[in-house]
């Protein structure tokens, strides 16, 4: 892949007024700033989260690689179809944190008014505005199907062809794009979550499914909160809302349970399905109630 990139360097005051918006009685105009294709990072080492803020909005989509980014202080763990809405103030670094690389496609823009203010106000409440209605509160980074995925590079890079090719009416048909693309985003991951039917992020859930396949393995709280992007005791309170236990019983339970199958129709010894379902310890192992 090749990395495409624009960059906005001069302000546009002739620019299509259908996405400008009206916030507290105030009139607030769109700027696009700059849209990157396909931009790949990689990292030899885990390197440090060298944050950083400002007043523009930002959308970014994963679609290669699986590692973490930086997000409010903490490294939030990503993967194909993950999608980060950044708003004014919060910071990030989309670069990976871990060893490994990573390709992103994002678009950053920003409002201001006519004393050149800028907005600042969260993605959700931006979406609210668009929408017209009250969209419930989501947490994000969000992972959208594959087809989804697509859809949303597709539509970034529909959004690139239009600003750099020129035309008349190049300007207007990139911001019915761009409102195609905040409608995807509306549907996909307000109204869906509203309804209870999106298919995106779940923190928990995913927390959830990683012990599943990963129960043998030595984890901390830290590293699961680190997963689902919240504070360790935020996570404990809602891993064990949602589940009905703490994560590390959760992950007690998985190896109880596969050592009982192991048991039962296998024929290794208690030492080696101790070392299989994560126990170092054989003793330790032994006093956990297997049958």
């Amino acid at each position: 892949m090749t990395q495409r990139q624009y960059v906005q360097t001069s302000q546009n005051t002739s620019a299509p007024q259908v996405l400008n918006v009206a916030v507290d009685g105030r009139l607030y105009n769109f700027n696009l700033l700059h849209i990157t294709l396909d931009e790949y990072h990689d990292a030899p080492k885990r390197r440090k989260r060298p944050e950083h803020a400002h007043d523009v909005f930002h959308i970014v989509i994963y679609t290669r690689g699986s590692n973490a980014f930086s997000f409010q202080g903490r490294a939030c763990h990503f993967r194909p179809g993950t999608l980060a809405l950044i708003s004014p103030g919060e910071p990030h670094d989309f670069y990976v944190l871990e060893k490994g690389s990573a390709i992103y496609s994002e678009m950053t823009f920003a409002y201001a008014d006519r004393n050149n203010e800028p907005l600042r106000i969260s993605f959700n409440r931006l979406m609210s505005v668009y929408a017209g209605v009250d969209l419930p509160e989501v947490p994000f980074p969000s992972v959208l199907s594959g087809r989804k995925t697509r859809e949303v590079a597709a539509l970034l890079g529909q959004i690139f062809e239009q600003v750099t090719t020129p035309g008349k009416i190049s300007g207007m048909l990139a911001a019915q794009t761009i409102l195609a693309l905040f409608t995807m985003i509306i549907q996909e991951c307000f109204l869906n979550k509203e309804e209870g039917k999106c298919p995106a992020f779940n923190p928990i859930q995913r927390v959830r499914t990683h012990l599943d396949y990963h129960y043998p393995e030595h984890i901390t709280v830290r590293n699961l909160a680190s997963m689902a992007c919240m504070s360790p005791g935020y996570f404990q309170r809602a891993f064990r809302k949602t589940v009905g236990m703490s994560p590390i019983a959760y992950q007690q339970r998985l190896r109880i349970e596969a050592a009982q199958t192991l048991l039962r129709y296998g024929s290794l010894r208690c030492k080696e399905i101790a070392g299989r379902v994560g126990y170092d310890d054989r003793a330790n192992f032994k006093t956990r109630k297997l049958i």
